[in-house]
């Protein structure tokens, strides 16, 4: 026991000495072999094989599918009868397609409607009207099957059409209002009362000369009829402007109770929203009282307008009424005087000088009578006020965005439309937009969106804006409906070999000093051994480069230098000599 014990720690002793003399031999090292350690690794090629396929210059970029040509729309005006207050009352709905004709807007119970044209409403039209403006209206209805003639010149033709275009959409035209009405009928008794005054001149020259018995007691009558027809203008004339001035002050008190129940109104509100209380119970209001007490004063502020729409119709009455009235007593008073001159040459026959003078006032008097009676006549009747019309560039449009909606006071832009057509609008830089041509094939490659690629054709190309950039027009034939509003990646072919050709990379492209360019090829049977090729270069796209052998082999598979391994590879070997080997090896 004791022996075998001494043996195991001879045998363990013997060992620990081996182990430490194998770890002190592996730290030392001879000179030569930390000589040989400290030299450069062997240097070793880095080469990419040759491809051969189509080359192709893209450019990469994002477009936006959406409709063409969005345009704001927003009145010109008022429209008819509705100067107080323009409230919505009706319009398109998003992603309608409106037609040449179409309702756009309903104000106030009157339509907006949609026509085609270059030139924006600026005035309303009336009868009498002339302009570029009456001609492209009209040239709207002659399109629309309304009118058969287009011209500058707004006449009874062009007001029947408009008649016609109302009458499709529903609505009524706006026609001419009482005051115009008033006007027209007084001027055309102006023409009356005028051309009797003519009429009774013409009568006492020819019978001047000297007068009988019986004519000089025609004469008298003839004073005391003009002056009892002066009277009865003249009461006339105070009890109609007694009426109108009546109706004024009756509208007034409308306007001032209208405006007494808003201010009621607006007070209950008050009293609900600030104090809490409802006006007519006593405790705090509830959701749906306050909407009512709200309601309320909508309709008192409606009311409001009401009145003081009809104070200023009862105003123009008035006004139409005052002009009317004077005309007929002017008339009348005219009348006396030719009477009365008549008479004074009945008692002094022989000198017509008189005579001849009043005729003459007459013929003046009846000529101004008909030069106004013939502006009101063209200027009453079917009229279009310029809030009611709208006209766009191009039609049909679709509706894609309603700014307002019903009850909502009118101001501003209300609607935004677009091109029926849908395309594509990719923004770029200038110099991009200068390498791509109408008809180019422009290919939307979006997988998120789409299975397959789809193709589409360039449409046109404007100027660049002051930025610098281009929004050059897409035209897709077969859009896929979840592409419409998307943005998407686009790719445009703008430049490609015609066939497969060989392509290395550019690092594999080396210069030298004759101007050739070269690549190196590295020996498939011996690598590390290397030729040169001579080369033309072609198309560079996507970090590759077309080349095509002049001296020397090059096939697809072959493997070009492009580095060695530790080492910067140059791009321009300008200090090779051009009288070297091209077969020559580089070494391992």
């Amino acid at each position: 026991m004791n022996r075998n014990r001494i043996v195991a720690g001879a045998l363990a002793l013997v060992l620990a000495s081996g182990g430490a003399g194998w770890a002190v031999g592996t730290q030392i090292t001879s000179p030569a072999e930390a000589a040989a350690r400290a030299e450069a690794p062997q240097a070793s090629l880095i080469t990419v094989a040759v491809d051969q396929r189509v080359l192709s210059a893209d450019i990469i970029a994002r477009g936006t599918i959406d409709y063409t040509d969005p345009i704001s729309l927003e009145t010109s005006g008022n429209t008819a009868e509705t100067e107080a207050r323009q409230i919505i009352t009706g319009s398109a709905a998003k992603g309608d397609e409106l037609l040449e004709g179409a309702v756009a807007l309903e104000v106030s119970g009157r339509p907006v409607i949609l026509l085609q044209g270059d030139l924006p409403v600026f005035r309303d039209l009336k009868p009498g009207a002339t302009g570029f403006d009456v001609l492209q209206l009209e040239q709207s209805l002659v399109r629309q099957g309304f009118l058969n003639k287009a011209d500058d010149v707004w006449d009874n033709r062009t007001g029947a059409a408009i008649q016609s275009l109302y009458a499709a959409v529903g609505y009524d035209a706006a026609a001419a209002s009482n005051s115009e009405r008033e006007a027209l009928k007084g001027a055309r008794d102006s023409v009356r009362f005028a051309a009797q005054a003519l009429a009774d001149a013409t009568k006492a020259l020819k019978e001047a000369g000297g007068a009988s018995g019986s004519a000089l007691l025609e004469a008298e009558a003839a004073v005391t009829s003009a002056q009892e027809a002066l009277a009865i203008a003249q009461a006339g004339r105070t009890a109609a402007l007694a009426a109108a001035s009546g109706a004024v002050t009756a509208a007034q008190g409308d306007v001032a109770s209208a405006q007494a129940a808003l201010a009621v109104a607006q007070a209950r509100l008050t009293m609900a929203v600030v104090d809490g209380i409802h006006p007519d119970y006593g405790w705090p209001p509830t959701a749906p009282e306050i909407v009512e007490l709200e309601g309320a004063v909508t309709s008192a502020t409606s009311g409001v307008a009401v009145a003081q729409n009809g104070l200023s119709s009862a105003q123009a009455q008035q006004t139409a009424v005052t002009t009317q009235e004077n005309a007929a007593v002017t008339a009348a008073e005219r009348q006396v005087k030719i009477a009365q001159t008549q008479l004074k040459e009945a008692k002094t026959p022989g000198d017509t000088t008189q005579l001849v003078r009043a005729r003459d006032d007459a013929k003046r008097s009846l000529a101004d009578a008909n030069e106004e009676f013939v502006r009101l006549e063209g200027s009453v009747g079917t009229w279009l006020p310029s809030g009611e019309i709208i006209f766009v560039k191009n039609l049909p449009v679709q509706v894609t965005d309603v700014r307002v909606q019903r009850g909502d006071t009118l101001s501003g832009a209300f609607m935004t439309v677009s091109g029926a057509d849908i395309a594509m609008t990719i923004g770029m830089q200038e110099s991009d937009a200068r390498r791509v041509s109408v008809g180019d094939r422009v290919i939307i490659d979006e997988p998120d969106w789409i299975p397959e690629p789809i193709e589409a054709t360039i449409s046109e190309i404007p100027e660049a804006s002051q930025s610098g950039r281009v929004q050059v027009r897409v035209e897709i034939p077969d859009l896929p409906p979840e592409l419409l509003g998307a943005n998407v990646r686009v790719i445009i072919p703008v430049e490609s070999t015609s066939g497969e050709v060989l392509v290395v990379p550019a690092a594999a492209l080396s210069a030298v000093a004759n101007g050739d360019t070269r690549v190196e090829v590295e020996d498939p049977d011996n690598p590390g051994t290397t030729r040169f090729v001579t080369v033309t270069t072609g198309l560079a796209a996507d970090g590759v480069v077309e080349v095509k052998p002049v001296d020397g082999a090059l096939k697809k598979g072959d493997r070009v230098v492009v580095g060695q391994a530790g080492i910067a590879r140059p791009t321009d070997d300008v200090t090779a000599d051009p009288g070297d080997d091209p077969d020559a090896s580089t070494g391992g």
